[in-house]
């Protein structure tokens, strides 16, 4: 089972949450320069991608999602641009949200500009916060589909990316 979009939202309005959402938008803001002249686009929780766009303001950005708070009411598989014309594509918990995440992987390949960045954040499944599926307890974490960053390297290979950061 792949975690549903109203699962990681509720999560990260927890205390949990908010420290993860705080990792992620300072890891992107400190290691990856996010243009204000490029074409953006950010798919993940609105609560995540919210906070990152307000610290990282273009005019040329997008939010992207099938809720009511998207800039644009898109599907992930289907995104509404042309080929090659995207400069940045941020996927905060997309792949794992999505029930085919390679297409995904491949839609973001199509729009993606040739020199184009693309950022991925998700969940690790032999992190701390991994260790939750494992426990006994109730957590969104437990019988879920984790995509394992071996899996990921191979489709950036696949797709001729350079990988610059991983980290776990």
């Amino acid at each position: 089972m792949n975690f549903k979009s109203s699962e990681i939202n509720n999560w990260y309005g927890s205390k949990s949450g908010e420290i993860n959402a705080k990792l992620i938008t300072e890891t992107v803001n400190r290691l990856f320069f996010l243009p204000h002249d490029k074409n953006i686009i950010y798919v993940g929780p609105s609560l995540v991608i919210k906070k990152l766009m307000s610290e990282n303001y273009n005019f040329n950005s997008f939010y992207i999602s099938t809720s009511e708070c998207a800039d644009l009411k898109a599907e992930l598989q289907k995104l509404p641009f042309r080929d090659d014309s995207v400069d940045c594509v941020v996927l905060i918990h997309s792949l794992e949200m999505d029930q085919d995440p390679h297409a995904v992987f491949r839609e973001t390949d199509r729009v993606l500009t040739d020199d184009g960045q693309l950022i991925i954040a998700g969940f690790n499944r032999v992190s701390f916060l991994g260790l939750y599926s494992f426990l006994p307890i109730r957590s969104i974490f437990r019988n879920k589909n984790y995509i394992k960053i071996s899996r990921l390297s191979d489709w950036m290979s696949l797709f001729s990316y350079d990988i610059k950061h991983i980290f776990s």
